[in-house]
């Protein structure tokens, strides 16, 4: 969810290789990404926050990824598929 005004964007989507994603609300405190079974496979975090991250996916199996980004606004959630 994002309050009005912001917006939150996940590129490309599908991706192979790595995911961009970027939330113009404010700083992203920290990242989760998680599959459809609810398996963490990636986090971090950032002591100063962004507004832009990037992350490899190469790893992940192929299918439905969920991401979350910690902001001060909350928690915004986003779906990418990795192919």
């Amino acid at each position: 969810m994002t309050s009005a005004g912001t917006f939150a964007d996940v590129i490309p989507n599908p991706a192979t290789t790595t995911v961009h994603a970027v939330w113009s609300g404010g700083n992203i405190s920290a990242y989760s990404v998680y599959d459809l079974k609810g398996r963490n496979v990636l986090s971090k975090s950032f002591d100063a926050g962004t507004k832009e991250i990037e992350f490899s996916v190469e790893s992940f199996e192929n299918g439905t990824d969920i991401l979350q980004l910690e902001t001060i606004a909350g928690t915004i959630t986003k779906q990418f598929v990795k192919n």
